[in-house]
C-alpha cells in the first residue's frame, strides 16, 4: 500500500488556494508600501519640476545678456523675432523661458524678469545675475537669493 503525500497548498477540504487571512496580510503589506512610496514620489516630482524650471531660466540668461550687449537695454527683450528690435528668441530659438510682463516683470533699461513653467510649478528670476528668484510669475511672490 502506497501512502499519498498531500500537496502543501491542498487544504483539508481538498481544494488548493489561499486563505482569507493570507490574502488580507498581502493586501496590508502592499498598502503599507504604497503609503510610503506615493508621498516620496510626489515630493520627488515636485522638486524635479522646480529644477527643470530653474534650468529653463538659466539657459535663457545668455540670450538676455547677448540682447543687452547688442542694444544697451533690456527693453524689447520680449519682442517677437520679426519686431524691431527682435527679442530673446532671435538669439536662441530654443529658449523655454518667457520674458516677464506687468509692473514687476516688464524689462527696463537695467533689469529683466524671466519666467518658466514646468507642470504646475512656475518660478521667475530677476536679472541680470539672477539677483533674485521668485515663486510666482513676473517676479512676484516670495523672493530669495537662491532658486526655490
Amino acid at each position: 500500500m502506497q501512502r499519498r503525500i498531500a500537496h502543501p497548498a491542498t487544504r483539508a477540504g481538498g481544494t488548493a488556494g489561499f486563505t482569507l487571512v493570507e490574502l488580507l496580510t498581502v493586501m496590508l503589506v502592499v498598502a503599507i508600501l504604497l503609503a510610503i512610496a506615493v508621498p516620496a514620489y510626489s515630493s520627488l516630482t515636485g522638486r524635479a519640476r522646480y529644477r527643470a524650471a530653474e534650468h529653463d531660466i538659466r539657459a535663457a540668461m545668455p540670450a538676455a545678456e547677448a540682447f543687452f550687449a547688442d542694444h544697451g537695454t533690456y527693453v524689447g527683450l520680449g519682442n517677437g523675432v520679426k519686431k524691431s528690435p527682435p527679442g530673446i528668441l532671435s538669439y536662441d530659438a530654443a529658449v523655454a523661458a518667457t520674458v516677464g510682463t506687468g509692473a514687476n516683470g516688464k524689462p527696463t533699461d537695467t533689469a529683466y524678469c524671466l519666467n518658466a513653467t514646468q507642470g504646475t510649478v512656475t518660478i521667475s528670476a530677476k536679472g541680470p545675475g539672477p539677483s533674485a528668484w521668485y515663486t510666482k510669475k513676473n517676479c512676484s511672490g516670495k523672493a530669495s537669493s537662491s532658486a526655490p
